[in-house]
């Protein structure tokens, strides 16, 4: 294990849990249950295991740590992707116009 893979774990997982948190607080309080529930889903459960497999595989002794935030960052980006599709859908241009 490198410092380096582990001190990038813990800046990179703070940024994108922060942005996680706030997404599904937000779907919640609009009322897209199902959203905040697949956000939910995805990191807590689809995503993090799928990281905790793979990426040990794939980088022996630093995988591991590249696990937490790979999750999260697919996660941020997976939820940012349903806003911008939804704002299409609706015909607005502004993410926070939802």
């Amino acid at each position: 294990m490198k410092q380096e893979t582990i001190d990038f774990a813990n800046d990179k997982v703070t940024v994108f849990f922060i942005l996680n948190v706030a997404v599904v607080g937000y779907c919640q309080g609009v009322g897209l249950v199902r959203r905040a529930t697949l956000i939910v889903s995805l990191r807590g459960f689809a995503l993090l295991i799928s990281a905790f497999m793979l990426l040990p595989a794939w980088w022996p002794g630093q995988g591991i740590w590249l696990a937490m935030p790979s999750s999260e960052m697919l996660t941020t980006f997976f939820a940012f992707a349903c806003f911008l599709h939804r704002s299409r859908a609706l015909g607005t241009r502004c993410v926070g116009c939802l």
